[in-house]
């Protein structure tokens, strides 16, 4: 059980194209895209309407556990694969600079994953905790 499939990225546009001209008769291989959006802007004038600080991802690794079962379908709920994502994504974490920003503060029910290589940043993952947990949290 578990996770359980093998991921190619291509760099290139026409590497990817390529590549993807070639799983399509590799029995188990699927193609697919991802578009990227580039933030060229440097400020806004907005105020955080919430206390967000950073966190190392070995603090916040219960959150991300929660966040990663509440966003499973119902058939994929095998215990062991919010392990394995989390240890893909510290992996990851390692190749590029890795941050993680949580909110609120005291008590994270969200979280931000980016990734970071010079001047060049991607943001890998927002998620928040399901309506009960939010208000779970607040109480305390």
């Amino acid at each position: 059980m578990g996770l359980s499939h093998r991921t190619v990225v291509a760099c290139g546009e026409a590497d990817g194209r390529r590549l993807a001209l070639e799983a399509e008769d590799l029995p188990g291989w699927e193609a697919g895209g991802i578009d990227y959006m580039t933030w060229v802007g440097r400020g806004h004038d907005r105020q955080p309407s919430v206390e967000v600080h950073e966190a190392q991802p070995g603090e916040i690794a219960t959150l991300r556990g929660k966040l990663i079962r509440e966003g499973l379908p119902a058939e994929k709920a095998d215990p062991e694969l919010p392990g394995q994502l989390i240890e893909f994504s510290d992996r990851f974490g390692k190749i590029a600079t890795d941050r993680w920003l949580v909110a609120p503060g005291d008590a994270p029910v969200a979280a931000c994953h980016l990734l970071a290589s010079g001047e060049i940043g991607q943001i890998e993952d927002v998620a928040t905790c399901s309506p009960p947990a939010i208000e779970a949290s607040a109480k305390r």
